[in-house]
């Protein structure tokens, strides 16, 4: 019996750690880092991260609003550095405060 319930409550304490493994599946290559703020105070940061084993690596890009209600307009640019061809993906997006 007392068998029974030391291997019952490891599987118990184990479980956390069984079920967190299982779940995520997502490597970041590159964390959170602040890419600048601009004159009109809105912050850019960015992280590199790819969510499944088998998927494609995907860039986030956040922004914070610190000011008025504002349209940030950028340019990203995408180069493959092996043959260094590249393409430009203009990005609008309207912001509210906060």
């Amino acid at each position: 019996m007392k068998s029974k319930l030391f291997y019952a409550l490891l599987l118990l304490m184990a479980l956390p750690t069984i079920s967190h493994s299982q779940t995520d599946a997502s490597v970041i290559y590159q964390n959170w880092k602040m890419k600048g703020e601009s004159p009109t105070q809105y912050e850019v940061s960015a992280r590199v991260i790819k969510c499944t084993p088998d998927g494609v690596a995907q860039l986030h890009i956040e922004l914070f609003n610190e000011g008025v209600a504002q349209t940030a307009h950028f340019n990203i640019t995408v180069t493959n550095p092996a043959t260094k061809e590249s393409f430009v993906k203009e990005i609008t997006y309207s912001m509210a405060v906060g």
